[in-house]
């Protein structure tokens, strides 16, 4: 066998024995040729969708002129750069497109050479901008959180799943009379605190809330612990513990340990109704942190890819295998068809019988849909008591078929005794292209149609 072929030599035969302009019109990525003076040769798609202009406004034009943005003055000179030295052209640059929308792009042009040694350059980019937005919002919230718990009066220290300090606020600081920097390490059963319980006797590590939390999953509260300064001074404080998971995992990977400081409460009892208001005030605070905790969580699940109730994919996920299959038909034509089930009556059944009878009900018909799916099918919960099926490579009549099929084992379906059915609406997306909004406004129709001819039946859309 011969040597291996270098990118290098790979890319001056893409010059030599291809037609490049053509080339580029294949590549998914979005892409621009440049000639020798950076005028654009030709654009694809792709870029034309990036950019939000048409071939003809882009096409001849310099490509330094489709970045003119105020912060992206370093491209005159890397562009300078490039043509000087041959070395590739890589930066993060902001564009804004004719409706006035941002993007941040990530730009690469790279020199290469035709059969006729002419230079010409090939530009790639990629669109970075949920990614921008994501670590912008992922930093703001830092900064928010370093607020916080810069002023919270209550102490919060960060352990990891060892139980090893990672970080503490200031009035941790103060409450345990040491350093961020002396406690950063430590973990809970270190015997350098001497905790004790109310009663006097020794409060062993393992057993402090913030390990038994890192143990067993469950959050902790109103933990009353004593604990020696390094002055020998004993301060009591009061202790909750929220365990932190990572995704699906059912072990935490870390623990936040707030806790407040209870000494005079616990020692002067002339002040206990003034100490319980200010313990009322740390319920507070408590309960608004678990508030935008859960809200948090809401969010993550939100941005998750399967329906916590149903096991299905969520509609988030739907949309996304939605333009996934109507790019598919725009390339190749093969068509694809979208069933939407509504089970029929469900309002009747949550109302008779409750809304965890009605959670058991979707859950036995996302069975059944998927039960019947083939492994190239798509199930997701649509919404509310709506699922969406889609059907790869099938048309109006196969997927009619497949919705009778599906819906034939929804009605072995029971709910108290009493059969449950569903109506579909079918919708077709063939040669001609359609938008994810007018596909599921078809279906949808459809599914109204099937509801007002008496439901438990599939419709096809006109």
């Amino acid at each position: 066998m011969g040597e291996p072929e270098s990118s290098e030599d790979a890319g001056m035969r893409l010059g030599e024995g291809l037609d490049t302009c053509k080339l580029i019109e294949f590549l998914p990525q979005p892409t621009i040729l440049l000639d020798c003076e950076g005028n654009i040769v030709r654009v694809n798609e792709p870029m034309v969708r990036l950019f939000g202009q048409s071939i003809s406004e882009i096409e001849g034009d310099h490509w330094l002129r489709l970045f003119e943005h105020k912060e992206n003055l370093p491209l005159t000179s890397s562009w300078k750069c490039l043509q000087q030295t041959g070395q590739p052209l890589q930066l993060e640059v902001s564009i804004t497109r004719p409706d006035l929308s941002k993007r941040v792009i990530n730009l690469r042009i790279d020199t290469f050479c035709t059969d006729s040694e002419r230079t010409q350059y090939l530009g790639c980019a990629q669109d970075v901008t949920i990614t921008h937005q994501l670590s912008e919002a992922a930093a703001e919230n830092e900064r928010r959180l370093a607020i916080m718990l810069e002023v919270m009066s209550e102490g919060v220290v960060l352990q990891d799943s060892t139980g090893r300090i990672m970080l503490s606020n200031p009035a941790a600081e103060k409450i345990l009379g040491l350093t961020n920097e002396q406690m950063c390490g430590r973990t809970s059963i270190d015997p350098r605190w001497r905790s004790i319980r109310e009663d006097g006797s020794d409060y062993p590590g393992q057993e402090h809330p913030a390990m038994r939390s890192l143990a067993t999953g469950h959050m902790l509260r109103g933990e009353v612990m004593g604990v020696h300064k390094p002055t020998g001074e004993l301060t009591w404080i009061s202790i909750n513990s929220v365990p932190l998971f990572d995704g699906k995992s059912t072990a935490p990977y870390a623990v936040v340990a707030s806790f407040s400081d209870i000494t005079e409460l616990k020692n002067g009892r002339d002040e206990t109704q003034s100490r319980l208001d200010s313990l009322h005030l740390i319920q507070i605070e408590l309960e608004m942190h678990q508030r935008e905790l859960e809200e948090k969580n809401v969010q993550l699940r939100s941005m998750a890819d399967t329906d916590v109730l149903t096991g299905l994919k969520n509609r988030r996920c739907l949309f996304e295998r939605l333009r996934a299959e109507i790019a598919l038909v725009e390339r190749n034509g093969n068509p694809f068809s979208l069933v939407l089930f509504d089970i029929d009556f469900f309002k009747s059944i949550n109302d008779t019988y409750g809304h965890m009878a009605g959670d058991d009900v979707l859950k036995k018909v996302a069975h059944a849909l998927q039960s019947c799916a083939r492994i190239s099918d798509f199930v997701a919960r649509y919404g509310g008591e709506e699922f969406a099926v889609i059907l790869p490579q099938t048309d109006s009549g196969q997927a009619l078929q497949a919705a009778e099929r599906m819906l034939s084992e929804v009605r072995r379906t029971y709910c108290e005794g009493k059969q449950v059915t569903a109506s579909a609406g079918v919708a077709c997306c063939s040669g001609s292209v359609m938008s994810i909004d007018a596909l599921i406004e078809a279906a949808d129709k459809a599914l109204y149609r099937a509801k007002d001819l008496g439901r438990n039946q599939a419709v096809m859309a006109d």
